[in-house]
């Protein structure tokens, strides 16, 4: 029997400039200008968010585009905050792992689930991954159809390939939950990072990019 794959690079979610930004909004607006210039030209975003709230809060506003917004709702209702929240917590600590982020987001419950039994938000990143794998990206509409039939070709950055069946679906997911980690773009070139003024409100933004573990 012939089978179908579908090849998976090193980045499994590649950012998209302003397709793949969060907009995040500051609690206050009070933010001296002069603190905002220094603020902006920090280099990392850990200490510009630290810095940052020390006067205010960070909290999701929306999704840069709507498509993409979408795409991710299609998932789950919620899957813009969850995302919101993953990204967020990559760029303000030291973690990069999915699974690691995941289970911090997880203790903190932004979402207010209310079992504690049920593993809402592995269960729902675990989605995201698996149908970013295969096919979904921000600039197309996701209706769901993977582009493989058979299997799937996970090429890692040292030439190794794996191979996973339909029939191992939950290996592959638990793969994918396991070996990825958040990075961090240009941010010159996908435009996030620096605080920014409109309708006298401050904003900022941060982008997403998974990729493989090395």
């Amino acid at each position: 029997m012939i089978y179908d794959y579908i090849i998976i690079p090193p980045k499994l979610f590649n950012s998209n400039q302003d397709r793949t930004n969060f907009l995040y909004k500051l609690s206050s607006n009070q933010i001296p200008a002069a603190e905002i210039e220094r603020i902006n030209k920090m280099r990392l975003f850990r200490n510009k968010i630290e810095e940052i709230e020390k006067y205010c809060e960070i909290n999701y506003y929306k999704m840069c585009d709507e498509n993409f917004k979408s795409n991710l709702q299609v998932i789950d209702s919620k899957m813009p905050e969850i995302m919101a929240g993953l990204v967020l917590k990559y760029y303000k600590t030291k973690l990069n792992k999915v699974n690691e982020l995941t289970a911090e987001l997880a203790a903190e419950n932004p979402c207010a689930f209310s079992s504690e039994k049920h593993k809402f938000y592995q269960y729902k990143i675990k989605r995201f991954l698996v149908d970013s794998a295969l096919g979904m990206t921000p600039a197309s509409i996701w209706d769901g159809q993977y582009d493989a039939t058979g299997g799937y070709l996970v090429v890692k950055e040292n030439g190794e390939v794996l191979c996973y069946h339909l029939y191992n679906y939950n290996e592959f997911k638990s793969y994918l939950f396991q070996n990825t980690i958040l990075d961090s773009p240009s941010s010159s070139r996908h435009k996030y990072g620096k605080i920014i003024r409109k309708d006298n409100q401050l904003f900022i933004k941060f982008s997403l990019l998974v990729r493989f573990v090395d």
